[in-house]
């Protein structure tokens, strides 16, 4: 989140839910995701990022990138940050700028402190303006707020491929002018980084790919890029990541081909 590792992710999705969709009778089965939503430690934003590919109603394979910013006081419990996170995804996949044909291209569920997120099924309009839609990766990026929100890919088996990225700069202070952390979560446990001025990039994804490794994760840093990958497979199915630091965004995605 050295040299760029590209390899091909497969994943089988094998998870099945019935999620309600107001537009639609039936939603698409399998590729459901999930978001674990972490208590808020200080005010700050979460932004929601989904990516859906389809295939349009003249054939031609189409993608296309949801984005749902939620600004978090300081306090929120996670099943109250899951409310409001949830409220704003639900507006920008309804907008009709992100819609198809007057159609959603995924809709949300989910109890307590996890939203599900999951693609459409194939519209009943002649020709289909949505078909063979998939979700191919999730982003989730926290500002201020501290948090951990765990994104869970669909299914065990296969593999997909997770990313931490430190964007911004590192200034060693929160919002209340204390020390800043940097943290990641994974299915193993959680994993924080002290922050503190003058600190580097380099050391920080350093520090967190020592720390992925010792949980037995599979790990690779992107020095230019200010990210570390890892490899969500096995008993590696989610990753996410927070932060304090006033000048440091944490950016997690979890992606599948």
């Amino acid at each position: 989140m050295k040299t760029r590792i590209f390899f091909a992710i497969v994943l089988a999705a094998v998870v099945s839910s019935v999620l309600a969709l107001s537009s639609l009778a039936v939603v698409q089965q399998g590729n459901v995701w999930t978001v674990d939503l972490d208590n808020a430690n200080h005010k700050g934003t979460q932004t929601t990022t989904v990516t859906v590919t389809y295939t349009d109603s003249v054939g031609k394979k189409q993608t296309k990138e949801i984005k749902a910013e939620t600004t978090i006081p300081a306090g929120t419990t996670a099943a109250q940050k899951k409310a409001l996170v949830q409220a704003k995804l639900d507006a920008a996949l309804s907008d009709s700028a992100n819609e198809v044909g007057g159609h959603p291209l995924a809709s949300t569920g989910g109890i307590g402190d996890t939203i599900q997120v999951q693609p459409t099924a194939n519209t009943t309009d002649d020709p289909p303006s949505i078909r063979d839609a998939k979700i191919t990766d999730v982003k989730a990026t926290e500002h201020l707020t501290g948090e951990n929100d765990l994104v869970n890919h669909p299914g065990q088996s296969g593999t997909a491929l997770g990313t931490i990225e430190a964007l911004g700069d590192i200034t060693g202070k929160n919002g209340d002018n204390a020390a800043s952390v940097f943290s990641v979560i994974t299915s193993a446990g959680v994993i924080s980084v002290n922050l503190t001025a003058g600190m580097t990039h380099f050391e920080l994804l350093d520090q967190l790919a020592v720390a992925l490794k010792a949980q037995g994760a599979s790990v690779w840093v992107d020095h230019s890029r200010n990210l570390v990958s890892v490899a969500l497979d096995g008993d590696f199915i989610g990753l996410g990541a927070g932060c304090t630091d006033v000048g440091l965004d944490a950016v997690t995605t979890v992606m599948i081909q």
